[in-house]
C-alpha cells in the first residue's frame, strides 16, 4: 500500500505562486489521482493565516501533521534544526506543546505526527514527542535514523524513489518501484506541494497515472 505525505502547507518562503488557491488546485488534483485517499499534510502553524485555517477545517479531510513551528529558513541554516542549541529541553517542550494545542484547536483535528522541517530533528526534540502527544515523526534523506530509532515510531521515506519531485521520480522509474514495494507492505511517498506547483501539476498527473489507484491507501 502507498500512503502519501505532503509537506510545506501553506508555504515555506512566501513565494507569490504558493497561494491558497494554488494549494486548492493541488489538493483537488491529488484527491482525484488517489481516488480520494486521505494523505498526511505537513502544516506549519506559524505560517498559517485565518484563511488557511478555515480551509483546513472546512475543506479537507487530510491527516494533520505539525511541520515544525515556523519552518524558519534562517534558523534551519544556522542550527540544523528549528531550535537553537542553547534552548533547554523544557523550553522546547513548552513551545511544541503550546503550538500543537493551538493548531489542533484551530483546525479541529488531532495531530499525532511531528514532521521536522528538512527532516532534521535532534534527540532533545525527539525524546519529548511521546509525552506531548505525538505518536510518530516523519523522516527523509537528511535524518539520522540510528540516533532516533528508540523514540516515537518513525514514518520514513527513502530517496530516490519515495521522496522528491514527480518529474524526476518519473524519469527514475520510481512508479514501478513504488508498485513493487506496495505489494510487500506499506510505503510512504513524500511530495512537497510547493515543488509540484513550481514545476506544474502535469508532472504529478503523469507520474500518478502510472500507478493503479488500488495501490493507494488512507493515512490513519
Amino acid at each position: 500500500m502507498i500512503l502519501v505525505r505532503v509537506d510545506d502547507f501553506p508555504h515555506t518562503k512566501g513565494e507569490p505562486q504558493h497561494t491558497l488557491d494554488a494549494f486548492r488546485a493541488f489538493n483537488r488534483e491529488l484527491n482525484v489521482l488517489t481516488d480520494n485517499k486521505r494523505y498526511l499534510l505537513g502544516v506549519i502553524p506559524k505560517r498559517c493565516n485565518i484563511d488557511d485555517v478555515i480551509f483546513l477545517r472546512n475543506e479537507t479531510d487530510c491527516a494533520i501533521g505539525m511541520h515544525g513551528i515556523a519552518h524558519s529558513e534562517s534558523d534551519l541554516d544556522r542550527y540544523q534544526n528549528e531550535f537553537p542549541q542553547h534552548m533547554t529541553q523544557l523550553e522546547v517542550r513548552r513551545i511544541m506543546l503550546e503550538t500543537k494545542s493551538g493548531m489542533e484547536s484551530a483546525i479541529g483535528r488531532r495531530s499525532y505526527v511531528y514532521m521536522p522541517p528538512r527532516n532534521l530533528i535532534d534527540q532533545r526534540t525527539a525524546s519529548i514527542l511521546n509525552e506531548i502527544g505525538f505518536e510518530n515523526y516523519t523522516s527523509g534523506p537528511e535524518t539520522d535514523i540510528q540516533v532516533l530509532q528508540r523514540f516515537a515510531f518513525n514514518i520514513h521515506s527513502t530517496f530516490p524513489h519515495e521522496y522528491g519531485r514527480t518529474d524526476e521520480m518519473l524519469t527514475r522509474g520510481s512508479h514501478d518501484v513504488l508498485i513493487e514495494r506496495s505489494n510487500d507492505g506499506v510505503v510512504v511517498l513524500t511530495l512537497h506541494w510547493t515543488w509540484e506547483t513550481n514545476i506544474g501539476l502535469k508532472h504529478m498527473k503523469e507520474f500518478f497515472s502510472r500507478i493503479p489507484k488500488k495501490h493507494f491507501g488512507d493515512f490513519p
